[in-house]
């Protein structure tokens, strides 16, 4: 990845170590709840940032999640799985002089619950976005087009979106990892090389903490027992 496009050494006070993988820049962070950061481009017109929380990495939630999933002697993670992709959330800016952004429930989920009936949409991650004061100011001055807060699943070679869509609904009914992934897009122009300076980027970084330790919050109320 090219320095043209995204300039690490903005952040990199908040950098532990970075590496190139393929044609994505992974870069891990210095006290952050996040696994790594991958910058890649989806295409031509834009560029993402894709943190990764994996679950794992935090024993208390780990072990309870795995108590869940032990029935006599079966061991099958997918209602957890399913219980937590019910709060996956996206970013949506509203208004249209004065943009607010808002978080709402993906819409995608409307589509999975036809082959989850178990599935129950909840809106508590979004609304634990939505009142995140320090966030929404963070949005403000980064201005991202997109935020996606997904549920991640083993990737294989897919031959077409459809096989995309069934190779989903197969992970889910016995899936072997869960980890969370905060997706954030923009389109990738002069604008945004310009506009991206040392606090714009210092920024994105504390956005995308910001979120994952919302979503761990929530996460844990979830999954952990109140006694």
């Amino acid at each position: 990845m090219s320095d043209e496009t995204f300039n690490v050494d903005l952040i990199r006070e908040k950098i532990e170590s970075q590496w190139s993988q393929g044609n994505r820049l992974v870069i891990t962070l210095k006290d952050s709840p996040l696994k790594k950061i991958d910058i890649f481009y989806p295409n031509s017109r834009e560029i993402q940032f894709s943190g990764l929380l994996d679950l794992s990495d935090f024993p208390e939630i780990w072990t309870n999640i795995l108590t869940k999933s032990l029935k006599d002697t079966v061991f099958n993670m997918s209602k957890t799985f399913i219980d937590l992709l019910a709060l996956v959330s996206t970013l949506k800016w509203t208004g249209f002089l004065s943009k607010k952004p808002v978080f709402i429930s993906n819409p995608a989920l409307n589509n999975i619950r036809q082959h989850f009936p178990s599935l129950k949409i909840k809106n508590d991650l979004a609304i634990a976005l939505v009142h995140n004061s320090l966030l929404i100011e963070k949005l403000h001055a980064v201005k991202p087009e997109s935020i996606d807060v997904r549920l991640a699943f083993i990737p294989r070679v897919l031959r077409s979106e459809a096989d995309l869509r069934q190779a989903r609904f197969e992970y889910m009914k016995d899936p072997n990892e869960i980890i969370w992934k905060i997706n954030v897009g923009f389109q990738f122009n002069e604008t945004f090389k310009k506009r991206v300076d040392r606090s714009i980027a210092s920024d994105l970084i504390d956005l995308m903490n910001l979120i994952a330790e919302d979503v761990i919050t929530v996460t844990k109320r979830l999954i952990i027992p109140i006694i």
